[in-house]
């Protein structure tokens, strides 16, 4: 069975951006897998690749050079 929805989430330092979810689901089981994705080229996988380089880190500009 295949799902498929979309998702918004807010990140403090990328905003806003809604993602594709897909929800692949194993029939007889409980077993759920979601998949996000975002299309090549756009905003919102520009929001991605950005999350991805800011990660957990806090961005406050508090920290000092060496």
């Amino acid at each position: 069975m295949h799902e498929s929805l979309t998702k918004t989430v807010r990140h403090a330092s990328v905003g806003e951006f809604t993602l594709d979810c897909d929800i692949l689901a194993a029939l007889g089981t409980d077993l759920r897998i979601m998949a996000f994705s975002a299309a090549e080229g756009s905003e919102t996988a520009e929001r991605l690749r950005l999350l991805d380089v800011v990660g957990v880190q806090a961005l406050t500009g508090t920290g000092t050079d060496t």
